[in-house]
């Protein structure tokens, strides 16, 4: 099982959070990464990582065992680069089942993933885990072989579900679902539990007056 997780730049990193933390949204948007990464590589699971970034000095940043740096073509947008992402991993493993998980999911587990690969296991079309609203996406679950094209934006849930992707739902993947896009989604995820890095920035103070 391999993961894929796509970074945006810091120019252009979470600018809906910038109102409310200014410069110091860059910083979260890091930490947020890490700790999707740190959960990735240490599910039992996931045999290997793959960030991709247009940024060099990002995944210079993100860089650690178990995790690959695959270079974003310029202007290629999210859905691009998760297509560089499964190129990379296709390369490495024809037959490596994927998961496509968002850099900005603080809460997410290593249990999470591992169970996002027992279920993949039983199932021969991809999965996908809608966001805490239900319109968007957050886990993108593609099995070996799939030529499934992930369509990320707005209403996204509506396009993968049309395309043949199941929707997995349930309290079990709440911390999966909890994307941070406002202030609020970060309290949300504070409540549910993030991870190491992202408490670091919560603790310093840099949290919404």
């Amino acid at each position: 099982m391999a993961v894929i997780v796509p970074v945006k730049p810091p120019p252009v990193a979470k600018s809906r959070l910038r109102a409310a933390f200014g410069e110091q949204v860059s910083a979260l948007a890091h930490s947020m990464a890490a700790d999707v990464l740190g959960a990735a590589t240490a599910a039992s699971a996931v045999s290997h990582v793959y960030v991709v970034s247009s940024d060099d000095g990002t995944l210079a940043q993100l860089q650690r065992p178990g995790v690959s740096s695959v270079r974003e073509p310029s202007g290629a947008g999210l859905n691009g680069a998760l297509a560089a992402g499964v190129v990379a991993v296709r390369e490495a493993d024809p037959d490596a089942a994927i998961i496509a998980m968002p850099a900005d999911c603080p809460a997410v587990a290593p249990a999470d993933f591992d169970r996002l690969a027992r279920e993949l296991a039983h199932r021969a079309t991809p999965l996908f885990v809608p966001d805490a609203a239900g319109t968007g996406t957050c886990a993108l679950c593609l099995p070996p072989g799939s030529q499934f094209q992930p369509a990320y934006g707005p209403g996204s849930a509506a396009r993968h579900r049309a395309a043949g992707a199941e929707a997995l739902r349930g309290e079990c993947w709440a911390r999966v679902q909890r994307d941070v896009d406002v202030p609020s989604d970060l309290e949300g995820a504070r409540r549910l539990g993030v991870g190491p890095a992202t408490q670091r920035w919560l603790r310093r103070g840099l949290t919404r007056e």
